[in-house]
C-alpha cells in the first residue's frame, strides 16, 4: 500500500508539473545614448535569445538558433536588421530616422542588439515606437533609457502604448 501510495503520489507531481504555466519575464531593456563625440544615437537592446528567435521565426518563417558570440551569418544578420527596422523606430520632429545596424552579440539566454542613429540632431519631439515582441506575449513591456547631454529619461512601452512622444 506504501509503495502505491508513493507511486500516486509522484504521478501527482510530474502532471502537475507538466501542466503549471512556466513563470516567465517578457522584457526588453534598451539604453539609447547619445555619442557628442560622433553625433550619434547609439543604441543596445537587451533581449532574451529565446524572445529574439521566436519573433525571427513568426516573421520570416523558420526557426533558427542564434548561437553564442557575435552573429555572424549574414542571413541571420539580415533578419535581425528586418524585423528591428519593423518594431524599433525614431522620428525626430516628425522625420523618420533610418538607424544603422551593428550588430548582435550573445551571451548565454541573453542577446544585445546593437543599433546607432548616425548624425542624431537635437529635437523639439522625438516620436520612438518599440513593440519588439509585442506580437508575441501581450505581457510584454520594453523598457527604454534614454541618455542624452545631462538629460535621462526612461520609458515604458507595452501592448497598450507601443508608441510615445517626448517633447523637450
Amino acid at each position: 500500500m506504501r509503495l502505491f501510495l508513493l507511486l500516486f503520489v509522484g504521478f501527482i507531481c510530474q502532471v502537475s508539473e507538466a501542466h503549471a504555466p512556466a513563470h516567465k519575464f517578457y522584457v526588453s531593456n534598451t539604453i539609447a545614448q547619445y555619442n557628442p563625440v560622433t553625433k550619434s544615437l547609439e543604441i543596445t537592446a537587451k533581449v532574451f535569445t529565446d524572445d529574439l528567435e521566436f519573433a525571427l521565426e513568426k516573421a520570416f518563417g523558420e526557426r533558427e538558433k542564434i548561437e553564442m558570440g557575435v552573429l555572424s551569418d549574414p542571413n541571420q544578420k539580415d533578419k535581425c536588421h528586418r524585423y528591428f527596422a519593423q518594431h524599433f523606430a525614431f522620428k525626430a520632429n516628425g522625420m523618420p530616422m533610418q538607424f544603422m545596424f551593428v550588430g548582435v552579440e550573445t551571451d548565454l539566454d541573453l542577446s544585445y542588439v546593437y543599433m546607432e542613429f548616425p548624425n542624431f540632431q537635437p529635437f523639439n519631439a522625438l516620436d520612438i515606437r518599440n513593440d519588439m515582441f509585442l506580437e508575441l506575449f501581450e505581457e510584454q513591456v520594453n523598457i527604454l533609457h534614454l541618455k542624452m547631454a545631462g538629460w535621462n529619461q526612461t520609458l515604458s512601452f507595452d501592448i497598450l502604448r507601443p508608441e510615445q512622444v517626448i517633447m523637450r
